[in-house]
């Protein structure tokens, strides 16, 4: 599991699921992570979302700016009480326009989703 950027003070309001301004840090998982440690807090709707975006998302050859793109990934805050899949591409999309609210971080290595609350968020100076 990796963490490369985050969106302080989360405002993200999205079918019930609220961050109320905690941090939102983007979790990106292999299929195998996601099934072990997070499918069981998800709905039913949620995991299938997840393997949607899994599927669609491009092959090995097609273009996706550099970006990881066999993972799967969530907004995630660093005590898991707020938990959101979302696409490989949610950070880096077009939706933002001139403003993305997401920052490029230290690259963090997890191996077990309950090391998040132990972690600490090293921004990189630069744009994102």
């Amino acid at each position: 599991m990796k963490i490369k950027v985050y969106w302080p003070n989360c405002s993200l309001r999205f079918s019930g699921t609220e961050f109320k301004g905690n941090d939102a840090l983007f979790l990106e998982c292999s299929l195998e992570e996601a099934r072990e440690q997070l499918f069981d807090r998800l709905t039913v709707e949620q995991i299938d979302y997840c393997l949607r975006e899994y599927d669609s998302r491009p092959k090995p050859g097609q273009s996706a700016y550099g970006i990881e793109t066999d993972k799967i990934c969530f907004l995630i805050t660093k005590d898991q009480k707020v938990l959101l899949p979302e696409p490989w591409y949610f950070p880096y999309a077009g939706q933002w326009n001139a403003y993305n609210p997401f920052r490029k971080i230290k690259e963090i290595d997890l191996s077990a989703v309950n090391e998040l609350s132990d972690i600490v968020v090293e921004v990189e100076a630069g744009d994102f």
